[in-house]
């Protein structure tokens, strides 16, 4: 099945590049147990290693480090030298900072694994993987900027970022791993708001967006954001060909939803008035889980409607 297969080629592609450290041990063991079990057992290492983290911070648990040379220092400065005992005493304190720094980021990188882990299991797809490899720089950018998301909304949104390079290499570009890597948890909840009201690359401009607070103010910002283009114009005009010959046939279609235009004119052209989705738009919503805005959808329907069209509605798996 295509999520074996992908999960497969995950762990060979971060292991060979070091990253995942912490759950190494265990998916060796997955080869003798069920995945749910073992995911499990890494899920509470993760969280006992957290909370250990946290102890060492509020001085409740000591970490050893070895610093012999430190300590071997220590003792040959008199009581009397404090600027030089208060510098060693510094360094301990720079070696326990930057050790409990790399352990969250290995806790963040494993967490984040194990969701994307979950992303591909739930894939009951047939298809094929694909042979293509995911370039090291995608990879080693992608471990860079990961390892330092500890937000479960914002890990969620890297962890599909690799289960998706992995499944299709090059469909994450690193221009938009360097726009997530600066997002917010808010400028991830009001990107995710126009979410519902894509359609082909494009968001139908109609009387629904206003209603569901996505006005031009808005709009605007998502434009600063590069995440729509057109709307500083006043938005643009798009017209849909048909897709056959003897008649006009097309769609336009989410992630859950398809509406499938129809006339007995195979040379009639529909027009639709609508904002653009950039690249890094259309990436960043390929990420995202929502539901459909059915008035939005009616609204839609209604306006190819009245230019002559039918329509009819399908729900894609």
């Amino acid at each position: 099945m295509l999520g074996e297969q992908l999960l497969i080629k995950m762990w060979d592609t971060l292991f060979k590049e070091g990253i995942g450290s912490l759950l190494t041990p265990w998916q060796i063991k997955r080869e003798g147990k069920a995945n749910a079990e073992v995911r499990c057992a890494e899920m509470l290492m993760i969280a006992q290693t957290e909370k250990d983290i946290q102890k060492i911070k509020e001085d409740r648990m000591q970490l050893l480090i070895d610093s012999k040379f430190i300590n071997k220092n220590i003792t040959k400065i008199g009581s009397e030298d404090n600027n030089k005992r208060m510098l060693i005493e510094n360094m301990q304190k720079s070696f326990k900072s930057n050790i409990l720094n790399s352990m969250q980021q290995e806790i963040n990188l494993s967490k984040i694994i194990n969701i994307a882990e979950q992303e591909i299991l739930s894939n009951k797809s047939e298809e094929t993987v694909s042979e293509s490899t995911v370039e090291n720089d995608w990879i080693l950018r992608w471990r860079e900027y990961a390892q330092k998301i500890q937000s479960e909304d914002l890990q969620k949104i890297w962890a599909k970022a690799l289960a998706g390079e992995m499944k299709t290499p090059g469909s994450y570009s690193l221009r938009t791993l360097e726009f997530i890597k600066d997002l917010t948890q808010q400028e991830a909840l009001q990107i995710s708001k126009l979410a519902p009201f894509v359609f082909n690359g494009f968001i139908y401009r109609n009387e629904e967006l206003d209603k569901n607070a996505i006005n031009f103010e808005f709009l605007l910002e998502m434009e600063d954001f590069g995440i729509l283009s057109g709307v500083k114009g006043g938005g643009l005009k798009i017209t849909l060909n048909s897709a056959s010959k003897d008649k006009y046939e097309t769609a336009i279609m989410n992630k859950t939803i398809a509406i499938i235009i129809k006339n007995a004119d195979a040379n009639k052209i529909l027009s639709l008035n609508c904002y653009k989705v950039t690249r890094i738009g259309k990436e960043l919503f390929s990420l995202g889980e929502f539901s459909n805005n059915n008035d939005y959808i009616d609204c839609i329907c209604k306006s190819i409607i009245s230019q002559g069209y039918e329509v009819q509605k399908i729900k894609l798996d």
